[in-house]
């Protein structure tokens, strides 16, 4: 039988988990306190920080120390953390995605590809997804 073990605590919807084999840590996001945030299983160490808007995931940049590709709702920025600290940096905003009033998307799950091309999903924000049509899309960066 597996053992499963609780690793961290305390996130009101824990999700988007990368491994980063340069640090050796996991990057997460906790989408509804709008935080990111970097545990290394090595110290047991947990650093997080809040952003502005409700991040889906957070994917290191390749070839750049403490920058990340995150989303914030319908955008994907680069951010510059350093994970010692509770400040975070927009460096730049890469694109968004089209948010009619009536069926407003969000950023959701996204990987990168050996290419380093990003692939990220969206979905509308509807209160009744039965009632909706699919408005959901496919994204490559």
């Amino acid at each position: 039988m597996v053992t499963v073990e609780r690793i961290v605590e305390g996130c009101m919807l824990g999700e988007g988990p990368h491994w980063d084999v340069a640090t050796q840590s996991l990057y997460f996001i906790d989408l509804i306190d709008k935080n990111i945030l970097k545990y290394t299983p090595s110290t047991k160490k947990l650093s997080k920080v809040p952003v502005e808007k409700a991040p889906s995931f957070i994917i290191p940049v390749e070839g750049e120390t403490n920058q990340f590709i995150i989303s914030q709702q319908n955008e994907l920025v680069i951010i510059s953390w350093d994970d010692e600290s509770n400040n975070i940096k927009i460096l730049q905003k890469i694109c968004g995605v089209e948010t009619p009033a009536e069926t407003p998307k969000l950023f959701n799950d996204a990987k990168c590809d050996c290419s380093g091309r990003l692939w990220a999903g969206a979905h509308s924000i509807a209160s009744d997804f039965a009632k909706t049509e699919p408005l959901g899309a496919l994204y490559s960066v």
